[in-house]
């Protein structure tokens, strides 16, 4: 999901730094505020602890976020590369 995140990002800007940097910045970002707000925002590299103490949202929630955020992206890519080839 962050691969096709800096994909899009790269196609409205044209820094590779952003583009590759955008998604350890968001990941970063969701760490604190996991650590701020336990139940209501979790990080992605939460999920990956077996036996983390933070909270792990349901099965079926994470499933609709991440369609739903890949959803999104891809959207937002098709829209963009065709600004960007015709442009």
């Amino acid at each position: 999901m962050f691969g096709l995140l800096s994909a899009v990002v790269s196609l409205f800007v044209d820094n590779r730094f952003i583009a590759l940097g955008l998604g350890f910045t968001l990941t970063m970002m969701l760490n604190v505020l996991s650590n701020a707000m336990p139940h209501v925002a979790f990080s992605p590299v939460l999920l990956c602890i077996g036996c983390s103490p933070a909270y792990i949202p349901t099965f079926s929630a994470t499933i609709t976020g991440f369609v739903i955020a890949i959803g999104g992206l891809s959207a937002l890519g098709s829209i963009a590369g065709r600004r960007r080839v015709y442009v």
